[in-house]
C-alpha cells in the first residue's frame, strides 16, 4: 500500500516538478526506484518468502535513517513511519513523528537544518525479517 501512495506521489512530482535543476530529474528517479522497491517486495513477500525477505530487508534498511545535514536531506518512509530522532538546528531537541509514505531528498538546501531521525517501525521490521530462519522460509514457499 505504501509503495503505490508513494508512487502516485511521484507521479504528482513529474507533473508539477519543484525544480527545473538536473539535480531534481536524478532525485525523482530515485524516489520512483525505491517505491518501485517497496512493492517488488511486497510481491515478492506472497509469491517467493525468501527472495520477498531479501527485498523487504534492502527497503527497509532505506526507510531505517532520516537525516538533514549540511544541506543534504534524505526521508524515504512506504508504508508507515514511527520516528523518533534529534533536531540540532537551535539546541538540541528530542523529537518524534509519525508519517505515511513519504519521500524527501535534497542537495543543497538550507544549510542549518541539522536533523537526525530513527525509523522505529522499520527497525521493528528487520529485527523480525532477521530472525526468520532458513527452515521458515523453505517451509513457507513449499520447498
Amino acid at each position: 500500500m505504501g509503495g503505490v501512495v508513494g508512487l502516485l506521489q511521484c507521479a504528482w512530482y513529474l507533473v508539477h516538478p519543484q525544480s527545473s535543476a538536473a539535480g531534481w530529474s536524478v532525485i525523482w528517479l530515485v524516489m520512483t526506484s525505491l517505491y518501485v522497491l517497496s512493492l517488488t517486495a511486497g510481491y515478492q513477500l506472497r509469491k517467493d518468502t525468501a527472495l520477498g525477505v531479501q527485498l523487504s530487508k534492502l527497503n527497509h534498511c532505506f526507510q531505517f535513517v532520516t537525516f538533514s545535514i549540511n544541506g543534504y536531506a534524505f526521508q524515504y518512509i512506504a508504508g508507515l513511519g514511527l520516528r523518533a530522532g534529534l533536531d540540532l538546528t537551535d539546541g538540541t531537541q528530542l523529537t518524534a513523528r509519525f508519517d505515511f509514505s513519504s519521500m524527501y531528498a535534497a542537495i543543497g538546501s538550507d544549510p542549518v537544518v541539522t536533523t537526525l531521525d530513527f525509523n522505529l517501525l522499520a527497525m521493528y521490521c528487520l529485527v523480525v525479517l532477521a530472525r526468520m530462519t532458513p527452515d521458515y522460509l523453505s517451509s513457507s514457499t513449499g520447498n
